[in-house]
């Protein structure tokens, strides 16, 4: 069976290295008799057959997970589905492993739909040039960091794998998140320590990619300026602008 992501339980990748089984790399090989049957899906939103369980982004498998980790507490119904493995998720949410969808362990977490190329709606931040959020008022800048960071290293380590442009990741916010928290003051949670750590320790994490720092001062001003509107979003825009011009130039500006 060909391995997608990662091999279901108790099943493991042929190959030769450690934690490998006999057989071919890049197929998946049960590892016993007792090991669940497993089925391939054409995509994350088809639905697996009676007796079988959505294990992954494309596994049905009759084995039910009973694992209790943040990713797998998050119901299917509170994911969203992230429109390429790279897609960074919006402010609060995180990518699964396997990179299909974003996840949450906010109980009342931000509202996230794809922007599909249109302009957000008033009261809307737009992130990412993806996403448009909203709800966003009571989310403890604290918890959204832990979420951003993950978020981040789960990018950016499948960006390097797939030999991609590490910069194009961005970093813990997307611009109109960070403005955001900026207007507050740090409100609604303590400012993060740092940026996430990068999936290497000799590389450093990205900054946002090909933004001069005018360019991000307004495009960051405008994004929540239209989210916060009327004078008080101009009085954000303005500040962002100011922000943005004391950062170091980026490299090609």
């Amino acid at each position: 069976m060909p391995k997608i992501s990662i091999c279901p339980f108790n099943w493991r990748e042929g190959g030769t290295g450690p934690n490998r089984v006999p057989g071919l790399v890049g197929n998946c090989y049960p590892i016993s008799d007792t090991a669940p049957r497993v089925m391939v899906r054409s995509s994350s939103s088809e639905a697996c057959p009676t007796g079988y369980y959505p294990e992954g982004s494309r596994y049905c498998t009759t084995h039910k997970s009973v694992a209790v980790s943040a990713e797998t507490r998050s119901s299917q119904a509170n994911r969203l589905t992230k429109p390429a493995p790279n897609a960074r998720c919006p402010l609060g949410w995180a990518s699964t492993r396997d990179l299909a969808a974003c996840y949450t362990t906010f109980e009342q977490p931000t509202v996230a739909r794809l922007s599909n190329g249109k302009a957000c709606k008033p009261g809307e931040l737009a992130e990412w040039g993806i996403w448009c959020t909203s709800g966003y008022e009571g989310i403890d800048r604290a918890r959204a960091d832990n979420a951003g960071a993950k978020d981040f290293n789960e990018v950016y380590a499948w960006t390097l794998r797939n030999r991609g442009d590490t910069k194009s990741v961005g970093d813990t916010f997307s611009p109109a998140a960070e403005a955001y928290f900026a207007s507050r003051g740090g409100a609604g949670g303590a400012a993060p320590s740092g940026k996430a750590a990068p999936a290497t320790a000799t590389t450093a994490a990205p900054t946002q990619p090909n933004s001069c720092s005018s360019v991000v001062g307004a495009a960051t001003g405008a994004a929540l300026g239209g989210a916060v509107g009327g004078s008080q979003g101009a009085q954000i825009g303005g500040m962002l602008g100011g922000l943005a011009k004391s950062k170091k130039k980026p490299e090609g500006c």
